[in-house]
């Protein structure tokens, strides 16, 4: 394969585009073949229970690819339709594994065209119509977290009063000496790193829209 190093900048974008199309005409070809693998249980005769676990350890995709691969199989096994409309790109693996769970031959008539060209957040839109109202339990979770101190170690013969107090040591930051006051070379005195666990709570509540876009 010729090095994308070597090609002009004119063509190295029409050539990145050729090989994305191409590489989804290909997964598009794969998902017929799991369906047929499932069909088959074949993932049995290797000795996995789930064809997720098939497509993860045999075919060597990584846990999300598995899952959404399969998710997209088996929808287009049950309603083929969807495998037109990803051939003709008007409709997306996204769009697809959003979809799955409410997705049937009654209502895809319906549905199917609603999701074209639609962002993801439109797409949540459109399946808050098919799924049931889902409550939001405001909560907050408490929990252990690990953090770092620098104590700061008294100089031989000093009280300990006399030594600089605790102080957090922030991400990435290293114990400092400052005008060789506490170089071990001058007076054995050095900082002393511990570890503690200090007690934070996960919080989590419903936002609408308005205080979403303020956040943002």
């Amino acid at each position: 394969m010729k090095s994308p190093k070597s090609i002009s900048n004119q063509a190295l974008p029409n050539q990145l585009k050729q090989l994305v199309e191409q590489q989804k005409s290909l997964t598009l070809s794969i998902l017929p073949h799991l369906i047929e693998v499932e069909r088959r249980k074949l993932y049995l005769e290797k000795a996995y229970s789930t064809l997720t676990d098939y497509c993860i350890h045999e075919l060597g995709y990584g846990d999300s690819s598995a899952s959404r691969c399969v998710r997209v199989a088996r929808v287009i096994h049950q309603i083929p339709d969807v495998y037109d409309l990803l051939e003709q790109r008007r409709l997306s693996f996204s769009a697809v594994v959003q979809v799955y769970r409410v997705l049937t031959g009654q209502n895809k008539d319906h549905l199917l065209p609603r999701l074209e060209g639609k962002s993801r957040s439109e797409i949540e839109r459109i399946m808050a119509e098919y799924e049931p109202p889902r409550k939001v339990v405001d909560h907050a979770k408490p929990t252990l977290v690990k953090k770092l101190i620098v104590v700061e170690r008294a100089p031989a013969g000093a009280s300990p009063k006399s030594a600089a107090g605790a102080h957090t040591l922030q991400l990435g930051e290293m114990p400092r000496h400052s005008d060789g006051a506490n170089d071990p070379a001058v007076n054995q005195s050095t900082p002393e790193v511990k570890e503690v666990l200090e007690r934070m709570f996960e919080i989590r509540f419903a936002a609408d829209e308005e205080l979403m876009e303020l956040i943002q």
